[in-house]
């Protein structure tokens, strides 16, 4: 992540390669470099590593965001297959694709725009103390409805996996800040590919209305609060993605799914690897009316379930998929029994009548006829 290099001034003859002809001249009358100002001497610790991206991909020239992904091998796109990107001009495309930023391919999906850490980002991800790349987006009051409130933070992986194959459950410790007079019941979902335990710490006295967990190891993960929650709920795998799709994730379908069921999504913080997300949640005062054409899908179980540690499919609270699955089972066995028992009977039955009815006959002629 930085390199030292040295140039030797070297004594060139005047003249130069006779074959040379120089096509560009360097303009002497600027010579200094505002963003080289740094002391030569400071430290490197002392050193300001931040990068035009921290300024977000809404600050960068729409000629740079076009020159955001650049082809592999020529002509191919990584993660294409999910993003629709084309390879235009060397670069990678998503043109005339409403739910994909023309540029970059990152999604977009009511109001929820996804940028390349952008300072307007709700959540700042570090990993072993370093600040790391976040993908996230905040969505206008405007756009949020006045059912759920809801918040996406996503990794890849937490601290946990070391190697290829090796999925160890990594920690994530999220510390959550609640502001704000708004009453609209809180949602997170919190979303991995790699097994994590998120260990949540959240503004006391705050009620979160409900807690999702979804995971490609879903076994694995967990999640841990200091607060209360109303429900618990683990989702199943959909392909989730952290805000970049190169990788085979899908964003997209993570935001359209958290929006048909709840309502546009008011805040999504996501990054490849994080061990640590501070995470601000500005409880807005939003139009009771709130979209005029969103019918939530779900409904909140009223019932308080207060957890301090969510693992697997152990103390899933009543309503949960989980749940909802083993009751459809149950049901579905007893159904079938009955079905095999009414054929036993039903086919005892025959068998009894067809020997009472050779019994009768035999009574009535006892006689062999000649």
């Amino acid at each position: 992540d930085r390199w030292k290099i040295k140039i030797d001034r070297e004594v060139i003859p005047t003249e130069g390669p006779t074959d040379f002809i120089p096509t560009s001249e360097v303009d002497a009358t600027t010579d200094s470099i505002s963003t080289s100002e740094a002391d030569a001497t400071t430290e490197s610790s002392e050193v300001d590593t931040t990068t035009d991206s921290n300024k977000g991909t809404d600050s960068i020239p729409k000629d740079d965001q076009c020159q955001f992904q650049a082809c592999i091998g020529g002509d191919y796109c990584s993660g294409g297959y999910t993003t629709g990107a084309t390879c235009i001009d060397g670069y990678c495309r998503c043109q005339n694709n409403p739910n994909r930023n023309d540029c970059t391919c990152l999604a977009k999906s009511n109001g929820c725009n996804i940028e390349i850490d952008a300072e307007s980002s709700a959540g700042v991800p570090t990993f072993e103390g370093h600040p790391q790349t976040t993908y996230s987006c905040v969505n206008a009051v405007e756009n949020i409805n006045s059912h759920y409130n809801v918040h996406i933070i996503a990794n890849y992986e937490g601290d946990g996996h070391h190697g290829f194959r090796i999925h160890n459950t990594g920690t994530t410790y999220v510390d959550i800040s609640v502001s704000g007079n708004g009453t609209v019941p809180i949602v997170l979902l919190f979303a991995s590919y790699e097994p994590v335990n998120w260990i949540l710490s959240i503004t006391s006295g705050v009620v979160i209305d409900r807690v999702l967990l979804s995971s490609y190891y879903l076994d694995k993960s967990a999640v841990t609060t200091n607060s209360e929650v109303t429900n618990f709920e683990e989702l199943s795998w959909s392909g989730s993605g952290y805000g970049s799709d190169t990788g085979g994730g899908n964003t997209l379908q993570l935001l359209q799914d958290m929006s048909e069921r709840f309502g546009p999504v008011a805040s999504f913080s996501g990054s490849y690897r994080a061990d640590r997300w501070k995470i601000k949640i500005e409880r807005e005062v939003i139009p009771t009316e709130g979209p005029t054409d969103f019918i939530p899908t779900s409904e909140v179980d009223a019932t308080t379930d207060s957890i301090s540690t969510h693992k697997g499919t152990e103390s899933i609270p009543k309503g949960s998929p989980s749940e909802t699955t083993f009751a459809v089972v149950v049901v579905s066995t007893t159904a079938m029994a009955g079905v095999v028992l009414t054929l036993v009977i039903a086919f005892g039955a025959v068998i009894v009548c067809v020997f009472s009815s050779k019994r009768k006959g035999r009574s009535r002629d006892p006689t062999p006829k000649l």
